[in-house]
């Protein structure tokens, strides 16, 4: 059905059950003058403009109350990073579309789960980190996350309590999971370049110190020459 039918389906049974009401009470208009049956009539008129209107801003209202939402259901689905919301014991209570792509399942498959790990430590990282939020404690953590595939990322998990009015009552752990995998490449690309350049830097030392040695042993050998 669509909109403007089910609006003629209210706009129909409102009707009747007025004409009911008006039909267990009926009004007795012979009692009342020209000009009072007259205002009555004006009032009315009024009164119908008046619900016009009033149904119309709720129209209104309710379109960009609809338009506010789907602006905000595309921030939370599309965010460049995995939105997550945890019970007592891990399971997945709800998550964006950006998470279960991360995880490499559709969002179905993902609600009532656990998240995977490809280490025990990891599972401990975890589990350690979701008793510190579930104590009130905001909480960051990284450890590598299991895809559906086999494959595994590193992901930063920074996660804050839930407030129990604004969500189910089973959730304890809002997080932000951030794909870390490039980052944490990067970090030891810089770590092997700084290592490979100390490492150089020493050789360049010890070339310098047997070379300037070398140098006060001739510098000393020809002052006894002379």
């Amino acid at each position: 059905m669509s909109m403007s039918e089910e609006r003629s389906s209210r706009s129909s049974a409102l009707r009747k059950r007025a004409e009911e009401v008006l039909a267990s009470s009926p009004v007795k208009f012979a009692s009342y003058k020209r000009a009072d049956i007259r205002t009555i009539i004006h009032e009315l008129n009024v009164y119908q403009i008046e619900l016009e209107m009033q149904n119309e801003e709720l129209r209104l209202t309710q379109f960009e109350l609809h338009e506010a939402w789907t602006k905000y259901a595309d921030l939370y689905d599309f965010a460049p990073v995995g939105y997550f919301i945890f019970d007592r014991k891990g399971i997945i209570v709800q998550a964006n579309l950006t998470g279960a792509r991360f995880i490499g399942v559709t969002r179905d498959n993902l609600i009532d789960n656990r998240l995977k790990f490809p280490e025990p430590e990891d599972g401990d990282t975890f589990h350690l980190h979701l008793n510190q939020v579930s104590k009130g404690n905001a909480h960051t953590c990284e450890l590598k996350l299991m895809r559906d595939d086999g494959s595994s990322f590193d992901a930063r998990l920074e996660s804050i309590p839930t407030k129990e009015k604004e969500t189910d009552s089973r959730a304890v752990c809002w997080t932000v999971v951030s794909d870390i995998t490039e980052a944490k490449l990067r970090e030891e690309q810089l770590s092997s370049l700084s290592k490979l350049l100390h490492k150089v830097n020493e050789e360049l030392e010890e070339r310098v110190k047997q070379r300037t040695l070398k140098l006060e042993q001739a510098i000393t050998s020809l002052n006894r020459e002379i």
